[in-house]
């Protein structure tokens, strides 16, 4: 019995031995922590508590044309302090504090956190000693802050308890959604541009970081304590792209797309002279098709094919050729016209988009000199690429067969004469027929105007000629009749608006199945032209690929889409609307019209030098001449129904009625005389109404 309990007491003497020793070694280590290694330990911390930041500079912004903010950086805010600095003992300090609590009340508060509990709170702080104090977790942005920095006590310095500059974050914001949203690009998590004018001109947009010293408290918070280096914002960059007529191309082209079932579609609207890009537009906005697809451009390519036979003197328009029963073979290949056309001149073959005819031109003046078909390319600027690359990423280059490439056959150019075996993107062609509607000039692509801080240009883009002519005057004087031939006559004659004279041509194009090699009937239907076809200031492109609801002619499905884009662009831009001007020797009578755009107006009578009054809130308005001034009467619009358009100009008509959620069709000039749908009708949106015009 003895010799057991021996045993056990030697276990306990054991264990109370290893605790005792394990003690003793805690003890150690914390005296030595706490006495011998104290300021090594506290070093260690505040590094960890206190340490440099990065603080990310706000990005510039992207504007338009006319200056509307297409994207910016909105910064939010913290709201910190240092209650320490409050001077408590200051005459105004209860007024004060009892000021900023009912403010931030107002502003962050709820029913269980009143302007009380504000007070409570911040005097809890100061109480405590306590130098990092946030006065609510909410972030805010820049206009509140500018707002919140006013507020009593919070005007002060920061040393003396006002409001600690505390840059939270920043998120890139883009006001109108998705409006050009894939050409102005994409960003990853607000910080890397991964497409557009974000990604190309990242550089200038990004700004210059800063550094602030901060340290980190309860919570995981930072609280700022000084700045190193204050961030410098980023440059703004001007893009040439107007929000109405981008918003107008917009809606045409995804409407187009919806109703033909199309795979997906691209349009392009620019201004003839300069080459600013003022729409860019694709449906669904997955990628900038308009430079990063390379398509057959079909039948628009017959442009090139024609005016290099003209420039050649190869052809006399008038001449004819017998396109036969519509079809031909080229070695050994049947090439189709899409109707038999028969005997027919060279200007009727290109304006009923005549394949067979096109082909035999062709072949017949360049078989035997492909050089000389190929410099015409090279002038036409359709071998290489037209977008600057500091504009905007991603442009393909042409790719066109040439005669020492393995895939050179016999049947080759007469099918690249009609716009196959070649591959364009839509903005190379674009710039093609644009080169033809400026006369000759080949201007550069452009989407930036200049990259500015405030005031100060730093860098300007001017539009770039490529090829000061890229044909003579006789010829393109012939190739702009053929273009509006085509409207007028041809194979686009149901395009034709009253608004103003279009030129330009159809493309239907066959596409080639990846897995077979060979062309099925999937088809890309796309118009290239521009307008007004007597002074051109607009070109325009548009093409819907793989339309399958049952139209694919470019005529039919492309056609519409630059038709309306061309109406409503007329419309809305003043400067395409004829101006008259009275002989200096006769007396010139001031324009009075019944119903009018208040501000249209004014922009009229203001460049004839004319005053008139202004009539308060009101956007359409009555006017009359009396004792030979101008006079406006406020209009009243009943609400819910049909207005009374009759005696206004068609574009004051239509921005009404379409404001109004109808679509107008117009048919004739002038101001309007009658109207299909009668006035004081329920107003129906998507309805159509039809206005006569005198």
């Amino acid at each position: 019995m003895s010799k057991v309990s021996d045993k056990i007491l030697k276990r306990v003497y054991l264990l109370f031995g290893a605790v005792a020793l394990f003690s003793v070694v805690i003890l150690f280590r914390v005296v030595q922590i706490q006495y011998v290694q104290k300021d090594k330990w506290v070093s260690l911390i505040e590094k960890d508590r206190v340490y440099e930041k990065r603080v990310r500079a706000a990005r510039g912004n992207i504007l338009s044309d006319e200056g509307k903010v297409l994207a910016t950086s909105q910064p939010f805010f913290r709201l910190p302090i240092d209650p320490t600095g409050i001077d408590t003992t200051a005459e105004e300090f209860p007024a004060q504090l009892d000021s900023l609590s009912h403010l931030l009340a107002a502003r962050f508060g709820s029913v269980t956190h009143d302007a009380q509990a504000f007070h409570d709170k911040i005097m809890e702080r100061i109480r405590a000693r306590d130098r990092h104090h946030f006065l609510v977790r909410d972030k805010v942005d820049y206009e509140d802050y500018k707002i919140i920095r006013e507020w009593p006590l919070l005007r002060n310095s920061k040393y003396q308890g006002g409001l600690i500059l505390h840059k939270q974050s920043l998120t890139r914001f883009y006001p109108y959604d998705s409006l050009a949203r894939i050409t102005l690009g994409v960003m990853m998590h607000d910080t890397i541009p991964l497409k557009g004018i974000e990604f190309a001109l990242h550089d200038q947009l990004k700004g210059v970081e800063g550094v602030s010293l901060v340290q980190r408290i309860a919570g995981g918070d930072e609280m700022p304590l000084e700045i190193f280096q204050e961030d410098v914002d980023g440059a703004d960059v001007e893009t040439t792209l107007n929000v109405r007529m981008q918003d107008i191309v917009e809606k045409e082209l995804r409407q187009a797309v919806l109703h033909h079932q199309a795979k997906y579609g691209v349009a392009i609207l620019m201004e003839t002279h300069t080459g600013e890009i003022k729409a860019i537009a694709n449906y669904p906005e997955v990628q900038n098709h308009a430079v990063a697809t390379r398509i057959e451009p079909g039948s628009t390519f017959k442009l090139a094919a024609f005016l290099a036979a003209l420039e050649d003197r190869q052809i006399d328009l008038d001449d004819t050729l017998d396109t036969g029963n519509g079809t031909q073979e080229f070695f050994g290949e049947v090439m189709r016209d899409h109707v038999a056309l028969g005997r027919i001149s060279y200007r009727e073959g290109f304006e009923k988009s005549s394949n067979v005819l096109t082909s035999n031109m062709v072949t017949k003046i360049y078989q035997n000199n492909l050089e000389r078909w190929f410099s015409h390319l090279e002038k036409f600027g359709l071998m290489h690429k037209v977008m600057p690359s500091e504009h905007i990423v991603g442009e393909q280059a042409p790719i066109l067969i040439q005669p020492d490439d393995p895939d050179w056959v016999a049947t080759t150019l007469p099918w690249m004469s009609i716009g196959y075996n070649s591959q364009l993107t839509p903005l190379q062609i674009l710039t093609f027929y644009n080169a033809v509607a400026n006369q000759g000039k080949l201007i550069e692509p452009t989407l930036v105007r200049r990259v500015r801080k405030g005031s100060r240009t730093i860098k300007e883009y001017k539009p770039q000629v490529l090829n000061a002519k890229i044909a003579s005057d006789q010829s393109l004087a012939l190739a702009q009749e053929l273009l509006e031939g085509v409207v007028e006559r041809g194979t686009a004659r149901r395009l034709r608006i009253p608004e103003c004279k279009l030129a330009g041509k159809t493309g239907t194009a066959k596409k080639i199945n990846p897995e077979t090699g060979r062309y099925e009937k999937v088809y890309q239907a796309s118009f290239c032209g521009y307008f007004p076809a007597d002074a051109p200031r607009y070109t325009c492109y548009v093409m819907i690929d793989e339309p399958s609801a049952g139209e694919y002619y470019g005529a039919t499905v492309a056609g519409p889409v630059f038709r309306e884009i061309a109406r409503q662009v007329y419309i809305a831009d003043l400067a395409m609307v004829p101006r008259f001007h009275a002989d200096s020797d006769a007396k010139a009578e001031k324009p009075v019209t019944d119903l009018v755009n208040q501000k249209n107006a004014k922009e009229v009578y203001a460049d004839l030098e004319i005053k008139a009054p202004q009539q308060a809130e009101a956007t359409y308005v009555r006017t009359r001449e009396e004792a030979g001034k101008i006079k406006f009467s406020r209009l009243e619009l009943p609400s819910g129904k049909v207005p009374n358009v009759r005696g206004m100009t068609a574009r004051d008509a239509v921005a009404l009625l379409e404001g109004l959620g109808l679509r107008v069709a117009l048919d004739g000039h002038g101001k309007v005389r009658s109207q299909s749908i009668a006035a004081g009708a329920a107003l129906a949106p998507s309805t159509t109404i039809t206005l006569t015009l005198n």
